[in-house]
């Protein structure tokens, strides 16, 4: 099983380099959904090495790309806290894309729901002067989906 994740890693690798130099981002997509599959299933330290690879996706203009940045790690359970992994997803419960906002939303909800307490503790002190922001966003998003 870890050299067929391995392999799916270098084979997205590729696509997402080769869709982000020639513009064409649908294979970028499918090739996301397609590792999204897998994903669920591996070790935390894993799924967050990968996911530092892709941060600059969260924000790239393109809706396509942040969608599918933002697709792929709605379906990452279990991510340690991260403070920059939940401040983009907290950047984009708004976002004009409203697939997006609602990937950063599953993705925010997850990662609150497996905190630890430590965590929690953390998270607490991150969050909170955010806390009302967050409380409409996520009615604004309810009310859309």
């Amino acid at each position: 099983y870890d050299n067929l994740f391995n392999s799916s890693i270098n084979f997205v690798t590729n696509v997402m380099n080769n869709s982000l130099s020639t513009s064409d981002y649908i294979p970028l997509f499918s090739a996301f959904r397609f590792l999204s599959s897998i994903m669920p299933s591996r070790q935390p330290e894993e799924t967050l090495t990968f996911l530092s690879s892709i941060t600059q996706l969260f924000d790239h203009q393109n809706d396509i790309v942040r969608c599918a940045a933002f697709l792929l790690l709605s379906q990452c359970n279990n991510i340690p806290f991260n403070e920059q992994i939940l401040m983009h997803c907290f950047n984009h419960l708004n976002d004009n894309f409203k697939l997006i906002s609602y990937y950063a939303s599953v993705t925010f909800a997850n990662v609150i729901n497996d905190l630890s307490q430590e965590s929690q503790k953390q998270m607490n002190i991150v969050l909170s002067p955010y806390a009302e922001t967050i409380f409409k966003h996520f009615s604004s998003i309810a009310s859309e989906f």
